[in-house]
């Protein structure tokens, strides 16, 4: 049999708590015998003496509790370990890559591409202002990027520093 300490606890109508620094305990033991005769079953899931992992679900049974890991999480109830769904293969949409959380997975657009709704759409930073080509750069939008190039009569590294040739 075994026996434990619980601190405030309000379900245990049978028993007289004791007092320790103005809480209540009382003492746990697998069934709660009634003065007069009546037996309760302990639900340690209620009382949350259960050890159950923190992403485990506990279940109550006649004979004690059973542990089940949550979604996400894998192992006997007691140990939980986050399952990496993105290890496992799970597709994302294009222009997107899978990034493991705690017991689930999002989907991050690539750089250059933004959200809308389930896909990753191209960001066009020639037509939102956001490329920064030179002012006599033609820019041209490219999935997830932008390429600059100098205007006909002007040179330059990658369109963003133009200089009229001949000078």
């Amino acid at each position: 049999m075994f026996a434990k300490m619980i601190v405030d606890l309000k379900d245990m109508r049978c028993h007289k708590p004791a007092h320790l620094k103005g809480r209540k305990i009382y003492e746990l033991v697998d069934v709660d015998v009634c003065p007069d005769g009546d037996a309760r079953l302990v639900d340690e899931c209620k009382l949350q003496t259960d050890q159950c992992h923190q992403h485990a679900q506990c279940s109550d049974r006649k004979d004690g509790y059973v542990c089940s890991c949550q979604a996400g999480f894998t192992g006997d109830g007691k140990q939980c370990l986050d399952i990496n769904e993105c290890k496992l293969g799970r597709q994302c949409v294009e222009n997107s890559k899978c990034m493991n959380t705690l017991g689930s997975y999002l989907c991050i657009c690539n750089e250059g591409f933004v959200k809308n709704n389930l896909t990753c759409d191209d960001i066009d930073e020639c037509r939102d202002g956001t490329a920064l080509c030179h002012r006599d750069a033609a820019c041209e939008n490219i999935p997830g990027n932008y390429t600059c190039t100098c205007k006909p009569g002007y040179y330059g590294k990658n369109g963003q520093d133009c200089i009229r040739e001949g000078r």
